[in-house]
């Protein structure tokens, strides 16, 4: 029989915090930009441009692991000396808060990634093997196995 539980941190360190980018379109802050997040804020219409900011991605406080706990039980088993042998396995599998990037809708405007504990997830199945393992009567040895899991 067994027990345990594991966390899964795979995703990126700053998935908490709410994102910010100073974008000189293309990292040109002069005239010549159409686009990014520079903007003659003063009205001067001339000199470096200062930037702008834009959201890359919402925070989220109560992020938090997802959380995987599998219980398995199992028999293994030998007999007629070992020549049959096999085993029979059960386990169940769940994961809790998996950590998502859903999409968002577009009304939300930039900034709208935001990482969250957005499913759960349960997996169980069994698994049986059965062996046979004998020699003949002029020393050739064999063993013969199968198994079968759902």
């Amino acid at each position: 029989a067994g027990w345990g539980q594991t966390g899964n941190q795979e995703i990126s360190n700053t998935a908490v915090y709410s994102l910010y980018l100073a974008s000189y379109a293309g990292g040109n802050p002069t005239w010549n930009t159409s686009f990014g997040t520079a903007y003659d804020i003063a009205g001067n219409g001339n000199g470096l441009l200062p930037s702008g900011f834009i959201a890359t991605q919402s925070g989220n406080d109560d992020l938090k692991w997802e959380t995987t706990t599998q219980t398995n039980v199992g028999l293994d088993f030998g007999l007629y000396k070992q020549k049959l042998s096999g085993s029979v396995d059960y386990y169940i599998k769940k994961t809790e808060d998996i950590l998502v990037l859903p999409p968002y809708l577009g009304v939300i405007g930039e900034g709208g990634n935001r990482w969250v504990n957005g499913a759960s997830m349960e997996n169980e199945g069994w698994e049986v093997s059965l062996g046979y393992r004998d020699e003949t009567s002029f020393g050739l040895k064999y063993d013969i196995s199968a198994n079968v899991s759902a």
